[in-house]
């Protein structure tokens, strides 16, 4: 069940969470909210890798595709691509 902190000041809460973590007062944590918060940073890391790569796939698509000059906006999407990726916790694995 969420803590009061939780449901009313999601940012206090965090604050609170982590000076307890800090100081070592591991048996004041709300573990489950913790846990909940830290599946959803997961899946939101993510989420927005398989979003980009989309978004890289799509755009090399076009790249391959076209017959024109490859447009300076691909190649700007490119770097932003490769840029995230080698910055990703993702990409150690």
């Amino acid at each position: 069940m969420a803590s009061k902190l939780y449901e009313q000041d999601y940012y206090a809460w965090t604050k609170e969470q982590a000076a307890k973590l800090r100081a070592g007062r591991v048996t004041e944590i709300d573990l489950e909210d913790l846990a909940e918060e830290i599946e959803s940073m997961g899946r939101s890391e993510w989420y927005e890798l398989v979003n980009r790569l989309a978004v890289l796939l799509a755009h090399l698509l076009k790249w391959r595709c076209q017959s024109l000059p490859h447009p300076t906006r691909l190649c700007s999407t490119f770097c932003v691509c490769q840029c995230f990726l080698s910055e990703s916790s993702f990409a150690d694995r």
